[in-house]
């Protein structure tokens, strides 16, 4: 699998049901290697499920998930995310949910506005990322032997 490194920075991510092609203790390695962390249970921390093949609305995880407001995304999508063909903001966005189940209002609102916070938090760190590269380079070219002492 080819990964997007930094595309889960800052995401507290719990799986529920039973991940296809891989064990837990690989998808969770996937999750760090990502930028993010990954927990076991689902509560307040927790900002975001994948729901894997074979979870559905009945597991206590995604019950719990749902009636916090945690963006809940199947496991291709997650994939997707992972491997940067679409970016978290994206996937929230459009509550691609491996379910048939669609979120009440007041989730759907709660999810909006997760993604809206992920789509903050991405270009905060972009932005982040580009001054500290500025930063090297500019420190670099200043050196005579072009290293920056």
């Amino acid at each position: 699998m080819n990964f997007k490194p930094g595309s889960l920075t800052g995401q507290s991510v719990a799986l529920t049901g039973k991940v296809l092609g891989m064990d837990r203790a690989e998808m969770n390695r996937w999750i760090v290697v990502a930028g993010g962390s990954a927990s076991h249970q689902v509560d307040r921390n927790t900002t975001l499920l994948v729901s894997a093949n074979g979870a559905n609305a009945t597991t206590t995880k995604f019950a719990k998930a749902n009636r916090l407001g945690i963006p809940i995304l199947s496991e291709q999508t997650f994939s997707d995310v992972i491997e940067g063909r679409m970016t978290l903001a994206t996937a929230i966005a459009n509550r691609a949910v491996g379910t048939a189940s669609s979120p009440a209002p007041k989730q759907a609102q709660a999810q909006a506005a997760a993604a809206v916070k992920v789509s903050k938090r991405e270009g905060r760190l972009r932005e982040a990322t580009v001054k500290q590269l500025d930063k090297l380079s500019t420190e670099t070219s200043a050196s005579p032997y072009g290293i920056g002492f």
